[in-house]
């Protein structure tokens, strides 16, 4: 027997065809898949039962092959390139080939499934299939619905009962019944997929809504009945701000869906509480004839679009981080060598009151730009954390010339130090960028101008308080109060507002991550904050921070250097910097030290393998070309243990930790640094002596 292609097929016997595994001799199976693994597997298991099969790597390649080889089953999937499952499903019932297709998709999604079996899919399997016999069961039901037609007597006539003395055959009111009731557990099994898919479905007739899922009036947030009758448009909002432009956009997918051509586009859809969403809308025709309903399935992308927002704000901060970082390392050579010449030339000159006045300035102007530094590695979140003591009322008192320049003329900025608070253990750098963050939001609440107002004070918080970070502990705090008379944050986002990428703002005016980058500045000081806001009144963040013992680190002036630290030892200087090896260089020879200077990691390595012994200390940069200072400190621990190494840099954490620095194994001195304190740790590292 021949069927519509042309391939003869042969069955032994009815029953034969309708138990088991049908005799697959001159069956051909095309597998269309564009995983070449999945592919063979399913080949190999086909072949096994008989089957021949050839393969295709995607849709328009599978479109090709029925032609050729003259296929009796295709086995398709969802998602390939060049031509999806649904697109390869729609162009066969254009061209009126009847072949059964069944789609296998690894996607789980119900409203797939519903399309592809509107569009004639026989049967659809979810990967992975872990009982290949699955695969075969569905194989011989598509055959048995393929040629039962064509043997309807033939097995009818074996569908005979033996009751003693005479036959009786299933007549066709049993074969009526029987297909009637296929009829319905098949409709049932669709209605089922129809209302428990987690997408909206609607049936339009006339760009009109004749049926709904309960998941559609969910997503429109009303009733079957005031969804029902309501226009595609209806339900629609603008995408592009042209109304008329949006209107020809969604009349073409139609109409192009109605002519047997399912479309998939992003869309703008409206609840009828008047609320926009965004979507992603399938148009497919559910029949052949003319004007058959088309099936509209609205699924909400509205989480999709903000995860989306967020891994484009996190690859955008990713990127900042990037930039900072190199940004940060070449600042910080360049205010080593401003600062480390101005202090030079402020001891040569010690007794020029007046230079040594322009010095200070140069120095603290330096100061200060390591900060700058500090915040701009903070904001993109490659910050390394340096805790210190520190007196809150000084950290407000470098912000002041700051704070006024950020948040402009027309707000009225206050300052209240209460005198003799007790210190804190923090990173001065990341609680200047907490309070700035805090500053511009307040800033931002208050576009007409008034009042900001920032108190410091000592505090003790009771057992019971309950803070807003978890791992903080109730105890003897100074705090910094933010104070501001702007709008007002509301009740219902109050608990959000310091989650990442959460603002209220305009796109072009903030990111969501000032707020954000404050919680976990504070929660890395090991302090707490609390928020407390009236609409139209104002808001105030309080910043808590635990009390520590201890002095606050005086940074020492250059006249202060006593003679113990001269020495006559011998050190190598490893640095690719020029200027900052000269500032080094020129420093350690006014102490009398003996210096080589040395400018690639691979050229001092070469020499220490030669006269390691010939020097008492190695000071070098971390990152080298060709060898790095930490792989030099490797060779030397290992092979001259003796020669002490002092490492340099002015890369971030997570930068030197790509080099393999670890802190608790080699000695580190961050640029830029004040050259007393490299004098300093140099005779330290000298004098000490080995366990």
């Amino acid at each position: 027997m021949t069927d519509d292609l042309g391939s003869v097929t042969t069955f032994e016997s009815a029953a034969q065809f309708r138990t088991g595994y049908l005799v697959q001799d001159s069956y051909k199976v095309l597998t269309i898949d564009d995983e070449p693994g999945f592919r063979e597997n399913i080949s190999d298991y086909l072949e096994d039962l008989g089957y021949t099969v050839v393969g295709a790597p995607d849709g328009e390649t599978g479109w090709r092959m029925i032609e050729n080889e003259s296929p009796d089953l295709i086995l398709c999937d969802l998602r390939m390139p060049k031509m999806n499952g649904l697109d390869f499903l729609a162009k066969v019932r254009e061209s009126a080939i009847e072949i059964p297709i069944i789609i296998i998709s690894g996607k789980g999604i119900l409203s797939d499934a519903v399309l592809a079996m509107k569009l004639g899919a026989v049967d659809y399997l979810q990967k992975p299939i872990i009982d290949l016999d699955q695969l075969g069961d569905a194989v011989n039901r598509a055959f048995e619905k393929k040629y039962s037609a064509k043997f309807g007597k033939q097995i009818e006539s074996d569908l005979t009962i033996d009751f003693g003395q005479s036959d009786a055959t299933l007549n066709s009111t049993d074969n009526s019944n029987n297909y009637e009731r296929a009829l319905r557990e098949s409709e049932a099994r669709y209605r089922t997929i129809f209302e428990s898919t987690t997408d909206a479905f609607l049936l339009l007739s006339d760009d009109q809504v004749i049926d709904c899922n309960k998941r559609a009036l969910e997503i429109f947030r009303c009733t079957r009945e005031a969804l029902l009758g309501k226009s595609f448009y209806a339900l629609s909002a603008s995408q592009s701000g042209d109304e008329q432009e949006d209107y020809l956009f969604a009349r073409s997918n139609i109409e192009m869906a109605q002519q047997g051509s399912p479309r998939i586009f992003e869309w703008h859809n409206r609840r009828l509480t008047g609320e926009v969403f965004t979507t992603e809308i399938s148009l497919s025709r559910l029949a052949t004839f003319e004007n058959a309903p088309l099936l509209v399935v609205v699924r909400d992308t509205t989480e999709r679009k903000r995860l989306e927002n967020q891994l484009n704000h996190s690859q955008k901060m990713e990127a900042i981080g990037r930039l900072a970082a190199g940004v940060a390392h070449d600042f910080n050579n360049l205010i080593t060598v401003i600062w480390g010449n101005a202090e030079i030339v402020k001891m040569r000159y010690q007794t020029n009151q007046k230079l040594c006045g322009d010095l200070d300035v140069i120095i603290e102007t330096a100061y200060r730009a390591t900060n700058l530094t500090r915040q701009l590695l903070v904001y993109s979140r490659k910050e390394y954390f340096e805790p210190k003591i520190n007196n809150l009322n000084s950290v407000l008192d470098n912000l002041d010339k700051m704070l006024r320049r950020v948040i402009g003329e027309d707000i009225d900025l206050t300052i209240k130090k209460t005198a003799d608070i007790g210190n804190t253990l923090v990173d001065a750098g990341m609680i200047e960028q907490a309070i700035v963050n805090i500053c511009i939001n307040a800033r931002d609440a208050m576009p007409q101008g008034g009042l900001l107002t920032i108190k410091t004070r000592e505090t003790n918080l009771p057992g019971d308080y309950i803070p807003t970070i978890p791992e903080f502990l109730p105890r003897d705090c100074v705090a910094v109060d933010i104070s501001d008379t702007g709008t007002g944050i509301p009740k219902d986002i109050l608990d959000k507002i310091f989650e990442p990428f959460f603002t209220t703002k305009d796109a072009s005016k903030g990111t969501g991550l000032g707020l954000s980058n404050v919680y976990g500045i504070v929660k890395q000081n090991r302090g707490d904050i609390k928020v407390e806001s009236i609409i139209r009144k104002g808001t105030t963040f309080t910043i808590y921070l635990p009390l520590a013992t201890g002095n606050i680190e005086v940074m020492e002036e250059d006249d202060d250097v006593a003679d113990n630290l001269l020495g006559v030892e011998k050190i190598m200087i490893v640095e690719d910097d020029k200027q900052v090896a000269d500032l080094v260089q020129k420093m350690m020879k006014r102490f009398g030290y003996e210096i080589t200077l040395i400018k690639r990691g691979d050229e001092a390595l070469e020499i220490l393998k030669e006269s390691a012994d010939k020097f008492d200390m190695v000071v070098s940069d971390v990152v080298l070309p060709k060898v790095s200072g930490v792989e030099l400190a490797k060779y030397i621990r290992e092979h001259n243990p003796d020669v002490k190494v002092l490492l340099i840099s002015g890369y971030t954490d997570d930068s030197l930790a790509h080099y393999g620095l670890d802190e608790t194994v080699h000695t580190l001195i961050r640029k830029p640094f004040h050259l007393s304190v490299l004098i300093k740790k140099i005779r330290e590292m000298l004098d000490a002596v080995d366990a």
